[in-house]
C-alpha cells in the first residue's frame, strides 16, 4: 500500500526524538515541505499581528528538533552517519540521493 502525505508527516512528528533507524527519501522531503510551509504561513500571522516574530519563532523551536531528527535518519539511509546533516551543501546531495538498497549498518530498509 502506498503511504500517504499525512502518514509521512504524522509519522516524523511522532518520532521526533529518535535518531536511529531511517527514513525514506519522500518521507525526508514531505516533511520538509509540511515545515516550510508552516513557518511561511506564520511568518505572515506574524506580519499581521502586533508581535512580529514571536509566532513563528515559538513554533519553529518546537519543529527544530523533529526537523533535524527526520534529517538525521535521512543521512542513516543513504549509509552516512546522521550529523553528516549539518554539512550544508553535502547533505543537500545526499538527501536527494536513493538511498542503501537492503539492510544498512543503521537499519532494515524503509522501502520494504
Amino acid at each position: 500500500m502506498q503511504d500517504s502525505v499525512v502518514q509521512y508527516i504524522v509519522g516524523d512528528l511522532q518520532k521526533a526524538v529518535i535518531f536511529s533507524g531511517r527514513s525514506r527519501r519522500a518521507e525526508y522531503w514531505w516533511y520538509l515541505l509540511f515545515y516550510m510551509i508552516v513557518t511561511g504561513l506564520l511568518s505572515a500571522i506574524d506580519r499581521v499581528v502586533s508581535v512580529p516574530g514571536f509566532i513563528q519563532w515559538l513554533i519553529t523551536a518546537g519543529l527544530w528538533i523533529p526537523t533535524l531528527s527526520t534529517g538525521w535518519r535521512r543521512m542513516h539511509d543513504v549509509g552516512k552517519p546522521g550529523g553528516f546533516i549539518l554539512i550544508p551543501i553535502y547533505s543537500l546531495i545526499l538527501a536527494l540521493t536513493a538511498g542503501d538498497v537492503g539492510t544498512n549498518a543503521y537499519g532494515p530498509d524503509p522501502k520494504a
